[in-house]
């Protein structure tokens, strides 16, 4: 295992040196997962000369693997944090098995690459992880806490979490994983809540999975034996420091660790575009030991720490102990240049282990486990067995029978025997063609198994809990059996392919909003056909109590080349009070839940509004359903934005981000012109870099106004009116106090951190032990017409169609000189 550096060698090395498809819509986008052969990687189909290439990394990688039993658990916050630098050189420098434990799944965070968020963002990012980790061969686990966004301290967020639960959960995880070490890369002086939360539940969870009074379901207690987090400022220079060279270099994968570590990173495409890797990673990673129980923190990360040779004392006679430490283990590196006897070497070695018999659940049988696993990618790279699928042509629907190849060659010169192929995920399989029946491929010869693939059937309950678990486990895999020397070995692959649902039902706008002047509102349900059998169903509206649906069953019949079918339906609503409640829409045996808000809110009649959309269609949604179709035109995004007419608009909305199109920049100038001749403009807040651009020809307000990133990140902030007479907050509605209760996640965010007198503020809030902040609303007079700057989270509110968000929403719309013209 490989030494660890002093830090001014470090220091002088670095000296002289100078890395989806997703969910979206509700409906399920398997990522095209990278084909696994272990710890080899493909994302196209490969040549013999490139399979053989990707198997070198693959075999030296196995071999390293199979020196070390170590397991080291790497504890996280978020799917896109930074345990991704150790991890590289964990796995590749030192041949460490490397599991992750992340709290959350980051359905609180922004959105860059598209309009999900909550549980759809969470399973988007859930995949971006899988497929990181892919990257260097962890796994990982979720503990599935709440993510409600940023968090300023560790209190907030424990709110959140439930502090007993959240310690407990650890716990429990601690014990089901049972790492040598657990390592985290959050420090004290981190500034997100969720971060500062791991530390302070850390130690508790650690002392309680070794506490014998604390019960789990089939878990013994266990002692974490050694405790890292990343190191800071002064602590540097404690003795008791190790120090990581991240940027030493990686010959088989042709990188430093560092840059493999971006390189894994850089599959998280989600969240804001990635920075630079040297301001995202360190050259030195520096770890300071925690102590957690009654004696000295221990400074070596693996020295000294149990093994399988420790564990066999008392089963496996001492003779062979001390063989395989020092003589059968070690050979496998020696044997590299030789592929033929490094297989038989392994083949061997495998047989011995296998024929251990450890008592269950004991550390002997945790520990043969890991080196099993790695024997068997060695025996299978050595050997020449070489697998891929091609990905298939079109989507995976339950109920047709996807064809699917398998290519399997033999380049080794022991022949493999027994094949077997299987579905994983809960699908069907039926191999069909000509080497249906082949179970035998001799040295160096080739197997094309035809595959007639049936995916798994998944209802909305299963989407919810495939990423609710500890673990995720992709519905797509297949697995091959065989047998390679007299040792039976597995290889198991994802298909690189969509799974979607038989019928896809989707209702548009998916939560339907009815205004205090509306009693009746249309809406479209769609069922598209994703298999190609026939279909004979009927669509089925049951309404609230109290509303009506006017023919609210209508059949669905598709031929076989029809595979999309649209219905309108009209909700009638009179009479019906403020409040919530759930429509039912069912198509066969596909269900959708649709809230339905009836909402206290008024708007001018024949207001006009242009939208420059953003990210999200919320916004649009509920322009439509405010205003009628009539009322709103939604500009075309990459499109330049057209001459503005007063006569033609009342109010022009910038959503959230809309900044981030080219074109709409450009053309700002003539929205700050239709401001000036009479209009209002609401601009939703921005990112402090796309709106302070350094860009003369860019001017997003009338006056200087400069974003910063304040934020009130309590859902439940104090809010007070600065202003409670000025229009925004009394036409055409009058915003009460509770009007402010029940938003998710946060007040605000970006706040402008400096702006010109001439803006009014109108709100003042602020989080615990914070400064107020009154930039979350800014009203300013410009020519004829107003300005509004809104860095309230109000797309959150008026995604839930939170009544008080509406009513403040379509005062913001409606300037009141200008409405009913």
């Amino acid at each position: 295992m490989a030494e660890i550096a002093p830090r001014s060698t470090l220091l002088g090395v670095q000296a002289d040196n100078a890395l989806c498809r997703c969910w979206r819509r509700g409906a399920l986008a398997i990522l095209g997962l990278t084909l696994v052969c272990q710890a080899t990687t493909s994302q196209q189909p490969l040549e013999p000369q490139r399979l053989r290439a990707a198997g070198l990394v693959a075999l030296q990688q196995a071999v390293k693997d199979a020196s070390s039993d170590t397991l080291i658990l790497l504890v996280a916050s978020h799917p896109d944090d930074r345990y991704v630098l150790p991890a590289t050189y964990l796995r590749f420098k030192m041949g460490c098995q490397v599991a992750v434990l992340l709290f959350t799944r980051g359905r609180g965070g922004q959105n860059s690459a598209g309009p999900e968020t909550g549980d759809a963002l969470g399973r988007i990012r859930t995949l971006e992880a899988e497929r990181g980790a892919r990257h260097f061969g962890a796994k990982i686990y979720y503990l599935n806490r709440p993510d409600n966004g940023f968090s300023r301290s560790a209190e907030e967020t424990l709110e959140q979490w439930r502090e007993e639960s959240t310690v407990r959960d650890f716990a429990r995880m601690i014990r089901s994983i049972k790492p040598d070490v657990l390592l985290t890369t959050h420090h004290p002086e981190e500034r997100h809540g969720h971060d500062l939360a791991l530390l302070q539940v850390l130690p508790k969870a650690i002392r309680l999975a070794a506490d014998t009074e604390y019960e789990t379901k089939g878990m013994a207690p266990y002692e974490v034996p050694r405790v890292f987090r990343t190191a800071i400022g002064s602590e540097a220079d404690d003795p008791n420091i190790l120090s990581l060279g991240m940027d030493g270099w990686d010959h088989s994968r042709g990188g430093t660790y560092r840059q493999l570590a971006y390189r894994a990173l850089s599959e998280h495409r989600s969240p804001a575009p990635l920075q630079a890797m040297e301001q995202l990673f360190q050259p030195i990673l520096d770890l300071k030991p925690l102590r957690v129980w009654d004696r000295p923190a221990e400074p070596s990360l693996t020295g000294g720490l149990p093994d399988l040779f420790r564990a066999m004392v008392g089963t496996v006679p001492v003779v062979s102990v001390r063989s395989m430490r020092d003589v059968e283990f070690p050979a496998l590196e020696k044997h590299l240049t030789s592929r033929p006897a490094l297989a038989g070497h392994a083949i061997k070695l495998l047989e011995k282990l296998r024929a251990i018999k450890p008592a269950a659940g004991s550390e002997l049988e945790r520990r043969l486990a890991r080196r099993q696993e790695a024997l068997q990618r060695i025996v299978l790279q050595s050997a020449g067995v070489q697998v891929f699928i091609p990905k298939p042509e079109g989507e995976a629907a339950p109920g047709d029978d996807m064809p699917l190849d398998i290519w399997v060659r033999n380049e080794g010169d022991h022949p493999i025997t027994d094949i077997e192929v299987a579905a994983v995920g809960g699908g069907t399989l039926q191999l069909v063609g000509p080497g249906k029946d082949k179970k035998t491929l001799d040295p160096h010869t080739s197997l094309a198994l035809n595959v007639l693939y049936c995916p798994p059937d998944l209802s909305e309950r299963d989407l919810r809990t495939l990423f609710s678990r500890d673990t995720y486990e992709d519905p797509l895999r297949v697995r091959l059996q065989m047998t390679v020397g007299g040792q039976p070995l597995s290889i198991e692959q994802t298909v690189e392919t969509e799974l979607q649902p038989a019928i896809k039902v989707t209702v548009t706008p998916h939560t339907l909003l009815l205004p205090r002047d509306s009693e009746e509102l249309r809406f479209i349900v769609g069922v598209e056909r994703k298999n190609l059998q026939e279909v004979g169903l009927k669509v089925r509206v049951n309404p609230p109590a109290g509303m009506t649906v006017g023919k609210n069953v209508r059949p669905v019949s598709m031929a076989a080349k029809e595979r999309f079918r649209e219905f309108t339906f009209t909700l009638s609503a009179p009479g019906v009070r403020p409040g919530v409640s759930v429509m039912h829409v069912t198509v066969g045996g596909y269900r959708s839940r649709v809230r339905v808000h009836k909402v206290d809110v008024a708007v001018p009649r024949d207001l006009k509004v242009g939208l420059l959309p953003g990210v999200d269609t919320t916004t649009y949604e509920v322009l439509q359903a405010l205003l009628g179709q009539s009322g709103i035109e939604k500009f075309e995004a990459g499109q330049p934005i057209p001459i503005l007419d007063n006569q033609r608009f009342h109010t022009i909305v910038v959503d959230i981000r809309a900044l981030r199109d080219e074109n709409f920049r450009r053309g700002f100038a003539r929205l700050l012109d239709f401001v000036e001749q009479g209009g209002r403009m609401v601009v939703f807040y921005h990112k402090d870099k796309e709106f302070n651009l350094d860009d003369a020809s860019f001017r997003g307000a009338p006056y200087p106004l400069q974003i910063g990133r304040g934020r009130v990140t309590r859902e439940d902030a104090a809010v007070r009116l600065l202003n409670p007479e000025h229009p925004l907050f009394n036409y055409p509605n009058v915003i009460r106090r509770e009007d402010w209760d029940g938003w998710a996640q946060e007040r605000g965010l970006y706040f402008p951190e400096t702006y010109d007198q001439k803006y009014e503020e109108l709100l003042e809030m602020r989080d615990e032990g914070e400064e107020q902040e009154r930039g979350a609303m800014l009203y300013a007079k410009y020519g004829k017409g107003d300005y509004i700057y809104c860095a309230l989270s109000l797309y959150r509110q008026l995604k839930n169609r939170h009544a008080g968000a509406c009513r403040l929403f379509a005062n913001l719309i409606s300037p009141q000189a200008r409405a009913g013209r």
